[in-house]
């Protein structure tokens, strides 16, 4: 599939009982996120390009515990990774680069395991 140029998130996942398989897909052009997982979601998603995201190429919410693995992250133009305080999850084998900012942005109270991911070319600094 590919998705692309949505005025929001171009996918969102919401909720308790949420748990996609979010696999092999083009994720691009979002004005938002290029994938967010929020209030209490889960979900595995894999092998997926996300890539020219207004904000972050991949956001994690309060509550939420995805999994994340071998997906391609670049050209956003916040951090390619951001994990809000509460939100946990696993970020395995991606590849991030040509973020503007931090290639992975973990706040306060954030709880996120990172294994393996290969990270470079990140600007770190205001456009």
């Amino acid at each position: 599939n590919t998705v692309f140029e949505n005025m929001k998130n171009n996918v969102e996942v919401r909720g308790r009982n949420s748990h996609p398989q979010v696999k092999d897909n083009h994720i691009r052009g979002g004005k938002r996120a290029g994938v967010s997982v929020t209030d209490d979601a889960a979900g595995e998603f894999g092998g997926n390009t996300i890539e020219d995201n207004v904000c972050a190429g991949i956001e994690i919410g309060k509550g939420a515990r995805p999994l994340f693995s071998n997906n391609h992250v670049y050209e956003g133009k916040r951090s390619a990774v951001i994990v809000h305080g509460g939100a946990s999850g696993m970020l395995q084998g991606n590849d991030v680069h040509c973020s503007v900012y931090a290639a992975i942005d973990t706040k306060p109270e954030a709880e996120t395991v990172m294994e393996g991911n290969r990270i470079q070319e990140c600007v770190d600094e205001l456009p």
